[in-house]
């Protein structure tokens, strides 16, 4: 696969070896692909043969979803690729749903048995506080209220009523 290396051996005792690299040893490793000889010469017999390597292509991988997720909440990962899948949680779907903060890993594998692995981190995010400032008014004559509040995400405080904001 590619990014690993291909081991080569000679296997015939105590010959003297030569490969096509210039190497003397009886195992080589080679991470790339081509033809690679070998002469192996012993008690003066003579042996040689030719070994091809080729590179087999690793799947592609990508990983999609939010990278922030809620207390009590869950969020979707997907893992992108035409290979099977297997999570760091154990599942083999393409799509799972996390509920936690933490680092999610995807490794997929091809029909070659090549592998990519990739991760994502997902962090963890505080539910805001919401406080009342002063005491809430309440006039029966009007059926009027007024409440105050302050919060950690006023932007984004929306009442029952549909209004958003403090």
């Amino acid at each position: 696969c590619l990014g690993d290396e291909a081991f080569l051996n000679v296997n015939v005792g105590n010959a003297d070896v030569l490969w096509s690299t210039g190497e003397t040893e009886s195992t080589i490793s080679v991470d790339s692909p081509g033809s690679y000889w070998a002469n192996a010469n012993i008690n003066d017999c003579s042996f040689s043969d030719t070994l091809n390597v080729t590179i087999l292509a690793i799947p592609t991988l990508s990983l999609e979803g939010e990278s922030e997720i809620c207390p009590d909440e869950q969020i979707g990962l997907s893992a992108i690729t035409s290979s099977s899948v297997i999570w760091s949680t154990g599942e083999v779907e393409k799509d799972i749903l996390v509920s936690e903060p933490g680092t999610y890993v995807a490794i997929a594998t091809n029909e070659l048995d090549c592998s990519v692995e990739e991760s994502i981190v997902i962090m963890g995010l505080d539910n805001p506080e919401i406080d009342a400032i002063r005491p809430v008014i309440k006039c029966a004559e009007d059926n009027f209220v007024e409440v105050a509040t302050s919060s950690t995400d006023d932007e984004n405080l929306i009442w029952s009523t549909g209004e958003i904001g403090p």
